[in-house]
């Protein structure tokens, strides 16, 4: 613990294996830490009565869940020297049928935390921090075999997305950045 904060979760640096060479801790709105891998105190569990599962699915409830920490008075911090490596495969048939209940919970958390932690015109959805590490013993190569299944069944998966793709993805985010900040 550090001294004189109070510690609600600590977040562990994480990248999707495979995918990414940085490792990263993810901030939500008001670019607020937030905890996608790491450790949670019972207590600030209890202070804040948990998750909410009437309200998220399971998108934006570990992100709901800090803000609420962070509402109670509770910080969300970083541990700088922990990391893991998250396979982001593993569930691609679920992934592909979650679009609907994803926009549901983006919806509530959205709306939720308007005026709180978020702000509509300054867009401030989060960030990401990022660091760089060494894994020395390989930790998402002990995978490999499963990984290489995985994507011989579902070649998708790491075939690049074309230009035309990218470049549609990236105006369409920018797009609706633009419009949140005037409407």
């Amino acid at each position: 613990m550090q001294h004189g904060k109070k510690i609600g979760a600590v977040a562990f640096y994480w990248r999707n294996w495979s995918q990414q060479e940085k490792y990263y801790v993810c901030c939500t709105l008001g670019n607020k830490i937030y905890v996608n891998h790491g450790m949670y105190l019972n207590q600030a569990l209890k202070d804040v009565d948990y998750i909410d599962e009437d309200n998220f699915f399971f998108y934006n409830g570990d992100g709901d869940l800090c803000l609420k920490m962070w509402h109670a008075g509770y910080e969300c911090i970083e541990s700088p020297e922990s990391f893991v490596e998250h396979y982001p495969h593993a569930n691609v048939d679920v992934r592909k049928t979650n679009y609907e209940k994803y926009n549901h919970d983006t919806k509530n958390y959205l709306k939720k935390w308007d005026g709180i932690f978020y702000n509509k015109k300054l867009n401030n959805l989060g960030m990401l921090i990022e660091k760089e590490f060494e894994d020395i013993t390989k930790t998402g190569e002990r995978f490999n075999l499963l990984h290489q299944q995985i994507i011989a069944n579902n070649p998708k998966l790491v075939r690049p997305a074309s230009m035309f793709k990218k470049i549609k993805q990236d105006l369409y985010w920018k797009f609706k950045a633009v419009m949140r900040r005037f409407f």
